[in-house]
């Protein structure tokens, strides 16, 4: 990775960060009821990330753990697929 040019690792590091992201609010998604996706939906689209967090935080007990222990699950699944190519 050193070797490539500062462009394509700020690239690089952007979609790795995206996919945490994506990861962690399918996680978040799942763990809640049906009609708690609906409400989180509706407040995401607001694009208040404060809002977004204290929902999250009234719904997910422990939030914050459970935030780092899904970034380092798609972490972990990212490594595996670079190893594997």
């Amino acid at each position: 990775m050193a070797d490539l040019p500062r462009e394509m690792q700020n690239e690089i590091f952007a979609q790795i960060g995206e996919n945490i992201m994506r990861g962690v609010a399918i996680a978040a998604l799942e763990t809640l009821s049906p009609e708690d996706q609906v409400e989180f939906e509706r407040i995401a689209e607001e694009g208040d990330v404060n809002k977004t967090q204290q929902f999250l935080t009234s719904k997910i007990p422990d939030l914050e753990t459970f935030t780092t222990n899904e970034a380092k699950k798609v972490i972990a699944e990212i490594k595996q697929d670079t190893e594997v190519v």
